[in-house]
């Protein structure tokens, strides 16, 4: 299971968002989660059911220290629901509050799981150091947060897969 996956199963089971995959013929779905930020905000846009969850990784960087680096792989969570009146501000702010208590939800769950070592890759995980930032895309009338997560592995210079001659 990837971490995507593992985000997406999250997904099903939330009850505030009950994300229901299309089956083998594309039928008997509700779109609540993405794995792209990218289709999240464009193409799934029109099927996306809210709220939803939109997972994005594939960024990096190379952290600690020379005696032992450490590569952090960075994902982006976007918790994300539809406003009918972007002029509303309380509509606005119940939509703030809304996301914010399933990115909670979806955090604590991530430490409960790692202290029961259900996936082992939530052991490269740590709570310290996330950041969550309110997010809006006004044009599509989504508002939510975003929660930047990082997953760091030991960093070695053993050449496993004999990458050069």
């Amino acid at each position: 299971m990837t971490f995507e996956d593992y985000i997406e199963s999250l997904a099903i089971r939330h009850k505030l968002v009950r994300h229901r995959p299309e089956d083998e013929n594309g039928g008997n779905g509700e779109c609540h989660f993405s794995a792209l930020v990218e289709e999240g905000q464009n193409s799934y846009a029109l099927r996306m059911h809210y709220p939803c969850v939109v997972v994005d990784g594939g960024d990096f960087d190379v952290q600690g220290d020379v005696a032992q680096p450490l590569v952090s792989d960075d994902y982006s969570l976007l918790f994300l629901t539809h406003v009918t009146d972007p002029g509303n501000r309380n509509e606005v702010l119940q939509a703030f509050a809304l996301t914010r208590t399933i990115l909670m939800d979806f955090l604590k769950k991530m430490l409960r799981d790692k202290q029961t070592q259900s996936y082992p890759f939530l052991n490269r995980f740590t709570v310290v150091g996330c950041a969550g930032h309110r997010v809006f895309f006004q044009d599509a009338s989504l508002y939510g947060w975003v929660l930047h997560l990082n997953f760091d592995t030991a960093f070695n210079a053993i050449d496993c897969n004999n990458a050069f001659d």
